[in-house]
């Protein structure tokens, strides 16, 4: 794991803009993928659900790696720890996250 054993990324404020870094780039290619057929409203229904919930599944998957890596971390106490606060780091993302999924689950019942 980088934060282990690579020098420059062995102290948390590198982390932590790595961290950022990865987090607003999967935001944008999120954003990108979804309006990639043009705006919101002017796509058809069924791709444009696909390619939300193509984003949702991408933030729940970073979600679950990034508590694999803290819990194998966990596991060896002589190793450093993860010292990231997980809602801080991603926030927007998970933010964007449940954005999409609401709007999923309206669609879904033709509330929308």
């Amino acid at each position: 794991m980088m934060y282990t054993i690579a020098r420059y990324y062995s102290t948390s404020e590198h982390m932590s803009r790595l961290f950022n870094k990865l987090t607003n780039q999967m935001i944008l290619r999120c954003k990108e993928q979804i309006t990639a057929n043009g705006k919101l409203w002017d796509q058809d229904k069924p791709t444009l659900l696909v390619n939300m919930k193509g984003a949702v599944e991408l933030a729940k998957v970073y979600r679950e790696h990034y508590k694999l890596a803290k819990e194998q971390l966990a596991q060896n106490p002589e190793s450093k720890q993860f010292q990231f606060d997980e809602q801080v780091r991603a926030s927007e993302l998970f933010s964007c996250s449940r954005v999409l999924d609401a709007t999923i689950h309206h669609a879904a019942k033709g509330t929308l």
